[in-house]
């Protein structure tokens, strides 16, 4: 079969991450993959601007962001273009658009390009906003996603519409980690990502709130943005940019609890990473995290609300040694459930679905 992705500019984001695992998947059983994405826009001159007077300097024009898609070995086309048109694509038997633009330009496409079907990860990020999103739900596409909560909202928005649920999984080789114990003084991780969707603010406020009872807590993060936030610069703090992959599981391992403060999130990879670090998570109910985050796993805490995921820090960095280690090990046990290939089969089908529709 003969497969083409459309992307947006690519990057180290996990949407791009997912992307990436399953073209991969997809090639390697054999199928002729290509992907096409459009260049990475420049900075503007006002965001040159306020970021001078933010005081993080001027920001480095680059032709090339890091991306997922880097060293996968896959035919990648960067088109140095705003739109993707159909003289861009090759004839296939599916297209798969996976962000709202990518939507509307496949919906120009002639039918020699293929089968067109939409794998929808994520709404409500900057460009992403649920007003764009939501009327690219209401077109023919042969949906691909990623939870009940986002077929939902296709379905408010189609109710004709074919969907195909596709979990994400986690690279158990990448990620993993051995049996541990708690440490002393604990220590809590997070994905720094300076965007207010994603709940920073409320993340600091109950470390803030946590270190009144725990004054040594130890703060983990990652991130692809340089903070400016002292908790994750200062004293206690240690703070890694653009890691690895095994750089990652380092991170999640280095945690007795891992933060996951969302207020809008399409899956929440890092939950399920994680996890198969043998690192409870406290988070938020959005994207997959009710479905993923169980009393078992870690603590499922009301959006906007610092006080609760200070309690649920505190709780988990001083339960007994055992409890912690049995809800550790439940966490691994879970990711471990299921596989990026179980994962791969599924979206495989969806796409031959999509391929063979009328």
């Amino acid at each position: 079969m003969r497969i083409t992705f459309l992307l947006p500019q690519v990057n180290m984001s996990g949407g791009i991450r997912v992307i990436a695992l399953y073209a991969q998947a997809m090639a390697a059983r054999g199928h002729k993959v290509r992907l096409i994405s459009v260049k990475t826009a420049q900075p503007t001159w006002h965001q040159q601007v306020r970021s001078v007077i933010k005081g993080t300097g001027w920001i480095t024009r680059l032709d090339h962001i890091p991306s997922h898609i880097d060293g996968t070995g896959l035919d990648h086309q960067v088109l140095d273009v705003p739109v993707i048109e159909n003289r861009h694509v090759p004839p296939a038997d599916v297209v798969v658009a996976t962000w709202w633009e990518t939507a509307l330009w496949a919906r120009t496409f002639t039918p020699d390009k293929g089968k067109q079907a939409y794998f929808m990860q994520d709404y409500g990020a900057a460009g992403q906003e649920i007003e764009k999103i939501s009327e690219t739900w209401a077109l023919p596409f042969h949906f691909i996603t990623l939870t009940q909560a986002l077929s939902r909202m296709i379905r408010d928005c189609n109710a004709e519409a074919v969907i195909n649920i596709v979990p994400n999984s986690v690279d158990t080789d990448l990620f993993h980690a051995k049996p541990r114990q708690q440490q002393d003084p604990p220590a809590v991780g997070l994905l720094y990502r300076d965007v207010h969707s994603k709940g920073m603010d409320i993340a600091f406020d109950a470390i803030r709130l946590a270190r009144t009872i725990l004054p040594d807590l130890k703060v983990r993060a990652y991130g692809f943005w340089k903070p400016e936030n002292n908790l994750l610069t200062g004293p206690g703090a240690e703070f890694s940019f653009r890691p690895e992959d095994g750089r990652l599981a380092e991170v999640y391992s280095s945690c007795d609890a891992w933060l996951f403060p969302s207020r809008i999130e399409g899956f929440g990879l890092p939950i399920l990473e994680a996890m198969a670090c043998r690192t409870p998570v406290i988070s938020t109910p959005v994207g997959a995290a009710p479905e993923l985050v169980t009393p078992a796993r870690g603590r499922l805490v009301p959006h906007e609300d610092a006080k609760a995921m200070a309690a649920a820090i505190t709780e988990i960095a001083t339960m007994d040694g055992s409890a912690w280690q049995q809800m550790s090990q439940a966490c691994e046990d879970f990711a471990l459930s299921y596989s990026w290939s179980d994962a791969a089969d599924r979206f495989e089908a969806a796409l031959i679905q999509a391929a063979r529709a009328p």
